[in-house]
């Protein structure tokens, strides 16, 4: 049952039916994307019937099946990482003398985990990447004999510092809410830093510049449920797509910390004469699928006007 599941979890079960034998329940809620029902049957004719379990448990989908004329390798792991709550699609490669044997979305939202069957005898290399999260690898995991399941461990992905979450510090201005300011003129920081916190100092940064703004309210404070503060931008700016760094103080001087918004903030001189609008429309942004999806759309709106 591979791919993405968004919106309502399934939570039924199913039941796999070999030769009018009751041979496995699969409870959806924590099983991986893909289930094996049935492995290194004798020669023969036989009948496979996967059936939905009681009614009231919940409501089930499948999305395909698949056969093979012969016992079926399987790797069997987890995969989580930083803000794993925001790791719904995981894409999982296996390569073999450097060809791709299969590049598909794997891993259970809820369990982390992973099931990858269908193999035969061999040594593979196998890769590991969600878009936001920084890839992981590992080589050379064997498959010793026909119908083995092996289990290469868990995979722990660490989170892009440029698509990190913001669940603390700046909110806004940030990645996906990117602020479009002239030089010269205002804007506003969300952010969440404990109501008696101060901005110290809030820079915009590229690769090759750091410019300090001007604080207006040097007080956060309570601002439609967010902590906000104005800040100012020079005059002689040039424009450019800023990461935007804030530093905070608390009031015993004793602890301050930082954080960094990436993208963040877009400086423009004039909106040019001719432009082009792209509407983008239904794009569920949650999962990686969808962002692996957005990225490419992005290479074609490039490909048009850069």
């Amino acid at each position: 049952m591979p791919g993405p599941q968004y919106g309502m979890a399934r939570q039924g079960k199913i039941e796999v039916v070999i030769d009018e034998n009751l041979t496995n329940e699969i409870d959806l809620l924590t099983a991986p994307q893909e289930v094996l029902v049935a492995n290194d049957l004798k020669p023969g004719p036989h009948r496979a019937l996967i059936r939905f379990g009681q009614i009231d448990q919940g409501w089930v989908s499948i999305d395909a099946f698949r056969a093979g004329n012969f016992p079926f390798g399987s790797m069997e792991f987890d995969v989580f990482g930083d803000d794993s709550y925001s790791l719904n699609d995981v894409r999982v490669k296996l390569e073999q003398d450097n060809k791709v044997v299969l590049c598909r979305l794997e891993r259970n939202a809820f369990t982390g985990k992973c099931l990858i069957t269908g193999l035969k005898p061999g040594s593979y290399d196998l890769s590991i990447r969600a878009m936001g999260w920084k890839p992981i690898a590992r080589q050379g995991v064997s498959i010793n004999m026909p119908g083995q399941t092996v289990h290469p461990g868990s995979f722990y992905l660490q989170r892009e510092e440029r698509a990190r979450g913001s669940n603390d510090g700046v909110l806004s201005p940030n990645r996906g809410r990117t602020v479009f300011v002239k030089p010269g003129n205002m804007f506003e920081i969300h952010c969440e830093a404990g109501e008696n916190a101060k901005v110290r100092s809030a820079t915009l940064v590229t690769d090759h510049l750091k410019i300090p703004l001007e604080i207006t309210d040097p007080e956060v404070y309570r601002y439609n449920y967010e902590n906000t503060v104005r800040v100012k931008l020079p005059k002689a700016l040039p424009a450019d797509l800023y990461d935007l760094e804030v530093k905070f103080v608390y009031p015993d001087g004793e602890w301050s910390w930082e954080d960094v918004a990436p993208q963040a903030v877009r400086v423009y001189q004039d909106f040019p004469g001719e432009y082009y609008l792209v509407t983008l429309g239904h794009t569920d942004t949650w999962g990686q699928q969808a962002s692996e999806w957005l990225r490419e759309l992005a290479d074609i709106i490039n490909l048009i006007h850069p």
